[in-house]
């Protein structure tokens, strides 16, 4: 493994293959200090592959005649007492080796021109895999590990196959490897079916502003981290990224695809979406983690999704960063919480108000929203999946199937309008103001579209006078909202804790069909919910000798005399 870097001194070098060992501690390290410099990684690396490794590193040109570099190395069987006993020998020069002229085509400039840099041999390696192989898995997985770097042009990777006998080498650059699918590389999987240039496999996730990497202008919000700092105030100690992806829509819908494969996931893009599976975990723009765990082994459709965190090295403890920084072990002993869970962790936590809890809070509510991000994509690609069934649109189906029958929609409507006291919308039909008519959907949902995208032609068609759609973007303290123009919209808050199953039960069509259809139970539950939450309003105001109670009677008094005209005995 050879590098153009800065090169090590002697003190330096010296201490590379010791266990812990703090930069600028020429001791190396006192107890409670972080790890530094080097930590554990090299020497760890080495040893888990190979019984004998070298390393040779230079300043100041020293490399130029490529007789006397400063070396140090280690030996599992010929030094195993200075191991034991953490005493390292100090570098000596050594010659550079004769093939390390011509095993390293591809660098910036030939091994003895590099004014300085770091050559690591490990020898002894033991394998059954040949050289090819080791090569084919090294360019995908620093393309993957190291992808911010190579991708900005900061970092240059090339592995080399060196034959010692034809004194030939076979060269291969490692390119950027995005498990997020916003960016497309040059592989087979994806260029045979056409995800080129701008036309990625994945399409970001925006979800709502605030909730991702992506903001609306398609720059990235990071989350702020506050800790305890001193006795009343807390500091801000970094910053990290979620950013989110899944499927695109006409994945399903490709001709190519359907004629050729039954299920996107067996198409080769498909297995590769399998390979690169899981939530990548980033440390300053380095991956150091992909991390299947947080996606359930048993669904399929959570190939198609992806979630990415890249946080600052201050958080470090926020993360449970272990000490040789290959995995964020804090975060990922959270993946298998149930989201539930860690809400009602995190509130309990904050309520009890513990200085020493902040920094677990912290990192639960990182846990969260990854699960709150991957749970509403897993729900899309669900709906991409169902939207694809054949059924024929007949006149009592409309053309989108997340929305309730057309026939019930029109009795519904009808009845809606029959009351004493008229709205706007009485008096006009949706199909004699098309700008209003869309205007009502504002930026909600209907399926995986915009609403104003694929519903006014079936209102304006029968002259609806009630719809339904999702609203993603709106806060969950009301369950829904409405909007009254040529026709009444009902908004269902896609954020309100019930809202999933009140949708599912009041919005889509089928919901036998959903990968995860409510229940009987589950239609009890809300139904309950809705009925104990007005009740205890009431109780609260007639405690209190609120003014506002016999309003509230009045409401409900008329809110049920309007549900009964609607609800009649008659078959919709």
């Amino acid at each position: 493994m050879l590098d153009n870097g800065n090169g090590m001194d002697s003190p330096v070098l010296k201490h590379c293959l010791q266990y812990g060992f703090h930069a600028g501690d020429d001791s190396g390290g006192k107890r409670g200090q972080r790890l530094g410099k080097f930590g554990v990684g090299l020497l760890a690396a080495s040893f888990s592959q190979a019984s004998d490794v070298l390393v040779m590193s230079w300043q100041n040109d020293e490399v130029a005649d490529g007789e006397a570099i400063p070396s140090t190395g280690l030996s599992l069987e010929g030094d195993a007492k200075i191991l034991g006993r953490n005493r390292l020998p100090n570098p000596q020069p050594k010659a550079l080796p004769a093939w390390g002229h011509k095993a390293f085509d591809g660098m910036s400039a030939p091994i003895t021109a590099m004014k300085h840099g770091t050559l690591v041999i490990w020898r002894g390696v033991e394998t059954r895999n040949r050289a090819k192989t080791i090569q084919d898995q090294l360019v995908w997985l620093c393309g993957r590990i190291h992808r911010e770097f190579l991708k900005y042009k900061t970092l240059k990777i090339v592995i080399n196959v060196y034959n010692e006998q034809s004194e030939t080498t076979e060269t291969r650059e490692a390119l950027p490897i995005d498990p997020m699918f916003l960016e497309n590389w040059s592989t087979d999987e994806l260029t045979d079916w056409g995800f080129t240039g701008d036309l990625t496999l994945f399409q970001p996730y925006t979800g709502h502003v605030g909730d991702t990497g992506r903001n609306a202008t398609g720059g990235h919000d990071g989350y702020p981290i506050c800790v305890p700092h001193g006795s009343s105030q807390d500091r801000a100690l970094g910053m990290y990224i979620l950013t989110s992806s899944y499927r695109r829509d006409f994945v399903t819908e490709d001709r190519r695809l359907n004629d050729t494969f039954r299920d996107p996931g067996e198409a080769p893009y498909g297995k590769l979406a399998n390979r690169l599976k899981g939530v990548s975990i980033l440390r300053a723009g380095r991956e150091i983690d992909l991390d299947p765990n947080w996606l359930r082994e048993d669904k399929t459709v959570d190939r198609w999704v992806g979630v990415s965190v890249d946080f600052d090295t201050d958080l470090d403890e926020i993360f449970g960063i272990t000490t040789d920084k290959q995995q964020a072990r804090g975060l990922a002993d959270l993946a298998s919480w149930p989201i539930e869970e860690l809400k009602s962790e995190i509130r309990e936590l904050e309520e009890d108000g513990a200085e020493e809890d902040k920094v677990y809070v912290e990192r639960l509510k990182v846990a969260f929203n990854i699960k709150d991000q991957l749970r509403e994509m897993q729900r899309r690609v669900r709906l991409q999946r169902k939207n694809t069934r054949k059924k024929k649109p007949g006149p009592d189906r409309p053309s989108d199937p997340t929305v309730a029958p057309t026939s019930e929609l029109v009795t519904v409507g009808a009845r809606m309008v029959e009351g004493d006291r008229p709205l706007s919308m009485d008096t006009r039909e949706p199909s004699e103001d098309h700008e209003g008519t869309v205007a009502a959907y504002g930026d909600s949902m209907s399926g995986d579209q915009l609403a104003k995208d694929v519903r006014p032609g079936e209102v304006e068609a029968h002259d609806l006078k009630l719809d339904y759609s999702r609203d993603i973007y709106a806060t969950p303290a009301e369950m829904f909202h409405i909007a009254v123009g040529n026709h009444m919209v009902i908004h269902f808050h896609q954020k309100h804790p019930i809202s999933d199953v009140l949708a599912k039960l009041l919005v889509e069509d089928d919901p036998d069909e959903a990968a995860d259809p409510p229940t009987m139970q589950d239609a009890l539950r809300v139904v309950r919910s809705l009925v104990a939450a007005f009740a205890r309003l009431m109780a609260e105001a007639d405690q209190y000798d609120d003014k506002e109670a016999e309003d509230l009677r009045r409401h409900l008094l008329a809110w049920s005399r309007k549900a009964a005209a609607i609800f009649r005995d008659e078959e919709y």
